[in-house]
């Protein structure tokens, strides 16, 4: 003789019942937590987090406006993302290139210094590097960043 066991009704629906409820509640999909609260506070301060503040970053960051600045013989490029400065005068012999990280990570972006024929005088990963031996003439910077990665290239021949 077999054993069965019989349930009761209310039992039998209240099984089923709590497994659906359990279920809906581990995969997270009630009503309460797919609604974002409160709506004006998230909807405020979300623009100003995800949009660059140059001008913010205090001495350490970026200068605020891109593209090239020579004062005397120090070169420094300004540039947002992945792309190729304008061209720029270095001397002859070395140079220190100190590259600031991106605001956005804190990442350092991957910097090429290139020269007038289009030859790589040096890919730079580090804060600060000695580059020596360079030719003198036309350079520009190729840098591999992120979109929204805001970088700074400072030369100081010498």
């Amino acid at each position: 003789m077999t054993a069965t066991h019989r349930w009761s009704r209310p039992v039998r629906t209240l099984i089923p019942g709590l497994l659906l409820a359990t279920t809906l509640a581990a995969c997270g999909s009630s009503t309460p937590a797919a609604t974002p609260t409160p709506a004006p506070a998230a909807s405020g301060p979300a623009p100003a987090a995800s949009v660059p503040a140059p001008a913010a970053s205090g001495p350490a960051g970026p200068a605020a406006s891109l593209g090239i600045t020579v004062d005397g013989a120090v070169v420094t490029i300004v540039g947002m993302g992945r792309g190729d400065s304008d061209p720029f005068e270095l001397p002859a012999g070395s140079a220190t290139m100190t590259i600031t990280a991106c605001q956005s990570n804190g990442v350092m972006p991957i910097i090429t210094l290139v020269d007038g024929s289009g030859g790589n005088a040096g890919i730079i990963v580090d804060p600060e590097k000695v580059l020596s031996k360079l030719a003198g003439g036309t350079y520009h910077i190729a840098a591999q960043a992120n979109p929204g990665c805001l970088w700074q290239v400072r030369l100081t021949p010498g």
